[in-house]
């Protein structure tokens, strides 16, 4: 169900008819919510197959990799699942942000079946003070709650992943969590 309430732990779904290159159809995790603007990482944008080889190898890591969003691009974020981690951010309840990112590749090569509880993001989507509030009174965004299976047990496809999450917002929106893309062109 949707609610309405702006906070870190909250996903931010994009409104079908979006027309941003960015944030068509995704699905953006928040991090961090408060007085001073927003950040979160889009969930469904993962990197085209070729340059998501070439940048796991250059990182060193095994994991796909996501582009969280147009600011910051040749930064590198991950969530994960795992409490050890140091200096992590729990964001909600078994979801981290952050911490040591050794420390981080170092047990997923130690542990390869901990792989799936980290996500890793080039770049963030960031809004300042008041500009998500303002998106979100525009119909921009319908922000909704998630649970770490969606996070990190799905293969976050851009278009399957936007359309579960459009499902679970109830009958408004049923019409068009199926709708094509580019529907002016039909």
């Amino acid at each position: 169900m949707t609610s309405q309430i702006l906070a870190k732990g909250k996903v931010l779904i994009s409104e079908p008819f979006l027309q941003d290159p960015h944030f068509e159809r995704s699905v953006i995790y928040l991090v961090e919510h408060n007085a001073k603007g927003s950040l979160g990482f889009v969930l469904n944008n993962k990197i085209a197959s070729d340059m998501n080889k070439q940048l796991k190898g250059e990182l060193g890591i095994k994991n796909d990799l996501y582009q969280g969003g147009p600011v910051e691009l040749n930064t590198l974020h991950f969530l994960h699942q795992n409490d050890a981690i140091q200096d992590a951010v729990e964001i909600q309840k078994g979801i981290f942000w952050g911490g040591h990112i050794e420390q981080a590749i170092q047990t997923i090569e130690i542990l390869p079946q901990s792989q799936s509880a980290y996500k890793f993001f080039l770049g963030y989507s960031g809004w300042a003070a008041g500009q998500l509030q303002e998106e979100v009174k525009e119909n921009t965004w319908i922000i909704s709650d998630i649970h770490s299976a969606f996070i990190f047990g799905e293969a976050l496809e851009s278009q399957k992943f936007w359309s579960k999450m459009m499902k679970k917002q109830g009958t408004d929106w049923q019409l068009l969590f199926n709708a094509p893309k580019h529907y002016f062109l039909n």
